[in-house]
């Protein structure tokens, strides 16, 4: 089995593995992993887990920061302008598939003082791949049919994406990885995808119902980078394990 370790400065923070490493900056969670490399590759084609509210009014900065464990946990104030407070964790996974170069969790929780409001939060990834495939699971959970994988329709400038698409597998150009990504079903408010100048954009929207005082939403979505020969693969397997696992209680 290996991991990887978060190494704090300031408000950046950066990983690294036996294959790859990154890092993230707490202050622009907008821009998602930045410096992400593998091995002798920098993967500058690739931002994943840009995070941040649909309707951005101000500056993200965290008034607590730290390291715990595999965990990084951002929490970012009420203010005037924002009426909720948020917690952001990117969570580092231990894997023992050697196949597997990163895999990383991305967590939120939201609460407020108000009595009613509405946040909205959105991850979102830019990508420029080769092949980029949607998977829909059997209707039936009890059924041994086959998952089966669809191509997106990137030939539109703009595209939904279904209530039974479940994970996203992008083979990126230049470079012989894929970049999985697992995302909760059946959400009333579904993943839009659009593309130009050879790129694409799935927005997977996190939060965005109403929240009464008292209340913690909680939310998460998962991304694996992997070797591209086992990516459909691994793909199925850690979509089982995602939907097994259970959200972690907030700090």
């Amino acid at each position: 089995m290996h991991h990887s370790v978060w190494t704090l400065e300031g408000h950046r923070a950066s990983w690294r593995s036996e294959r790859a490493s990154g890092l993230v900056d707490a202050d622009r969670p907008d821009l998602g992993v930045l410096d992400l490399r593998v091995e002798d590759q920098t993967l500058d084609r690739l931002r994943f887990f840009q995070v941040g509210p649909v309707h951005p009014n101000e500056p993200w900065q965290p008034s607590e920061l730290y390291i715990r464990d595999r965990d990084l946990i951002a929490t970012y104030r009420e203010t005037e302008q924002r009426p909720f407070s948020w917690q952001i964790y990117w969570r580092l996974l231990a894997v023992d598939d050697p196949a597997i170069i990163l895999a990383m969790e991305l967590q939120a929780a939201v609460k407020t003082d108000r009595l009613d409001s509405r946040p909205a939060l959105a991850s979102w990834t830019t990508v420029e791949s080769e092949e980029s495939y949607r998977q829909t699971d059997p209707q039936d959970k009890e059924s041994s049919g086959n998952t089966e994988f669809h191509p997106l329709p990137t030939a539109a400038p703009s595209f939904d994406l279904g209530t039974n698409d479940t994970y996203f597998v992008h083979r990126l150009t230049q470079v012989p990885y894929s970049l999985i990504e697992l995302f909760p079903a059946g959400d009333s408010s579904l993943p839009q995808g659009k593309s130009g100048n050879g790129r694409i954009e799935v927005r997977y929207p996190l939060i965005g119902s109403e929240l009464e005082k008292g209340v913690i939403l909680k939310a998460r979505m998962r991304a694996l980078l992997v070797d591209r020969d086992r990516d459909l693969e691994i793909a199925a397997s850690a979509n089982r394990d995602f939907r097994a696992a259970r959200l972690p209680l907030t700090t």
